[in-house]
């Protein structure tokens, strides 16, 4: 879990997880997150997002991030196609 804070204050806004992490040939992650909803749309989530993709495919070595999104959650729709994800 990494967690989206504030760097002035320290206060937690939101988080970002990798989780079921398969190791072997599918070096796959599961990717989830939440942010107040006060916080949306200033590109805080997208970035963290950002940031822990890399994380996955840079130092975890991981090879493929999924996320599951309920397709009527339009802003969390909006953060992973900002972020390269497409849809399966």
């Amino acid at each position: 879990v990494l967690f989206v804070t504030d760097i002035t204050t320290g206060d937690i806004l939101g988080r970002v997880a990798l989780s079921e992490i398969t190791r072997g040939v599918f070096q796959n992650a599961y990717l989830g997150y939440w942010m107040d909803h006060r916080l949306t749309s200033r590109g805080l989530m997208t970035e963290a997002v950002d940031g822990a993709v890399a994380f996955a495919f840079g130092p975890l070595g991981l090879h493929r991030v999924q996320a599951a999104i309920i397709a009527e959650n339009a802003p969390s729709l909006r953060v992973i196609q900002k972020a390269g994800f497409r849809e399966e």
